[in-house]
């Protein structure tokens, strides 16, 4: 069998019978052993496991946990699909290690070049212990709602929707509700799991089994594809970080200089800290207790002088945005290394998943998925549906869309999110000093109520309007509720312990 680069590649098999296929940088052992079982749909499906190793004569800095395994699924029809046994993360962090060793080599990388490429492999290995990482996942209802305490200022609604959710390309509609988007959602996902089935069966089945992120983000995905966006190359990637990276307004206005000089200091102390070992060096770069900002800033003798803190903290998070780039390439030469032991080939089908699955992609903006898995739990249904057609530059759009709708609940729950802890500083401040005064009473305001009905002031018909009322006292608050029915109700006194309890439970809510 002739490889793809145009080399003789000849399976054989081991003593235990599993089936190897080399490579130019490693190779494939298939184990002889299949599991069939059937999906949802009806068909019949097998499960190999395969397993990828590197070739120690050719990537000599690889230690024995290099190997990559693989399920691959084949359907009755011969089409494969290759799914990392660990998981995609676990694939994620493998395939850059070994993709850099494999660019070392074919491309002969000088030491300084390599350097480089590790650096940014290590900002980005960083990216999730910063605060700009975007970690939500929206994977629950309570995930949308915006509680009473953290509304204000900006934000005015009850949930982070963005307010052209819902809306036509041309601005017509109304902005969906939560409600609505759990129905839109529920329908869709419905409607997909029918065409997927091919049975009658698959709506009951379907309706039971649904979990709240899946309804979210196929409700993301409903209402993307009534507004579509359109993005245009570097806007792309831009989309992309920002998915990633909430950079906020960082930006400084000589941010050319800054970038230039935080990567001089960040050059100096990385080869100060070779010599380290891994556990010292990662406890320096990213650990909780890490320092890395504030030496930089506070780093004598460099061009700059003493540098404000989050300047270097957007550089940082600049250049963090740049690995990015570099880590897909290396994901890329892994993926191509992947692909060059499989025996047969991959057929235009297989290939098409194959690529879209494992390689950089101009609808990610030249990025990879595994670089954005964590995203997955909602750019799965369009992503489905891209695999499917991948060509397609509608669903393309939707795909835009849905991250678009992504970024800016990110944005509207990191600010609820912020004003809930402020508005409960405020609150226990006053109630450990004074809520006499008019101002304490005021910042208190907006507890009452929640207050008052935690501790059971309410009207026997919890129909009725009820106008709440604090008042302080010096070891405790007193509650006032009138009922615009029934008149005034019993008044309740909280001590201010039972008072702050209440105010923190519902902070974690």
């Amino acid at each position: 069998m002739v490889s793809s680069d145009g080399n003789e590649r000849t399976s054989g098999t081991d003593q235990c019978g599993a089936r190897v296929t080399p490579g130019p940088y490693g190779s494939m052992t298939i184990l002889p052993d299949r599991a069939e079982y059937r999906l949802d749909r009806n068909l019949a499906t097998t499960v190999q496991h395969w397993r990828w190793l590197p070739d120690p004569r050719i990537l000599r800095g690889l230690g024995p946990n290099a190997a990559v395994s693989f399920r691959v699924h084949s359907l009755s029809g011969g089409f494969r699909r290759l799914v990392p046994s660990m998981g995609m993360d676990h694939y994620s962090r493998v395939s850059l290690r070994i993709g850099l060793e494999i660019l070392a080599h074919r491309h002969a990388l000088t030491v300084e070049r390599r350097q480089d490429y590790e650096l940014m492999l290590k900002l980005l290995q960083r990216m999730p212990a910063t605060k700009a990482y975007c970690k939500r996942q929206f994977s629950s209802l309570t995930d949308l709602k915006i509680k009473r305490s953290a509304r204000g200022g900006e934000l005015s609604g009850t949930d982070v929707l963005p307010e052209h959710l819902g809306k036509t390309a041309d601005g017509g509609g109304r902005k969906w509700s939560i409600d609505r988007l759990v129905a839109e959602g529920h329908d869709l996902h419905e409607l997909t799991m029918q065409e997927s089935s091919g049975h009658q069966q698959g709506k009951a089945c379907v309706t039971s089994a649904v979990r709240p992120r899946e309804v979210i983000a196929y409700g993301l995905m409903a209402a993307a594809d009534l507004a579509p966006s359109e993005q245009r190359g570097d806007q792309i990637h831009r989309l992309m970080r920002m998915a990633l990276l909430d950079m906020g307004s960082l930006r400084p206005t000589n941010h050319e200089e800054v970038l230039s000089w935080v990567t001089g200091r960040l050059w100096a102390m990385w080869n100060a800290h070779l010599g380290d070992t891994e556990a010292k060096f990662n406890s320096w770069f990213q650990g909780g207790h890490s320092n890395l900002i504030k030496s930089l800033a506070n780093l004598a003798g460099y061009p700059g002088g003493r540098l404000a803190r989050e300047d270097v903290e957007w550089a940082l998070l600049e250049l963090t945005s740049q690995s990015l780039q570099y880590a897909a390439d290396c994901q890329n030469v892994f993926a191509q290394a992947v692909a060059q032991t499989i025996a047969p080939r991959l057929d235009l089908a297989e290939k098409s998943m194959f690529q879209h699955w494992y390689q950089p992609q101009a609808y990610l903006g030249g990025l990879t998925l595994p670089l954005i898995w964590e995203r997955n739990n909602l750019l799965r249904p369009v992503l489905r549906r891209i695999w499917l057609d991948p060509d397609n530059s509608h669903l393309h759009a939707v795909l835009w869309r849905v991250l678009e709708f992504y970024v800016q609940m990110i944005a509207a729950r990191r600010t609820a999110d912020r004003n809930v802890k402020s508005t409960a500083r405020i609150s226990r401040c006053s109630l450990d000093t004074s809520v006499q005064d008019d101002g304490g009473r005021r910042e208190l305001h907006e507890w009452s109520e929640v207050l008052a009905v935690r501790a059971g002031l309410t009207c026997q018909s919890r129909n009725c309007p009820v106008h709440y009322e604090l008042h302080g006292e010096a070891e405790a608050i007193v509650l006032i509720g009138v009922c615009s029915r029934h008149g005034r109700l019993s008044p309740i006194q909280l001590t201010l312990e039972k008072a702050r309890e209440i105010i923190d439970r519902e902070d974690r809510a």
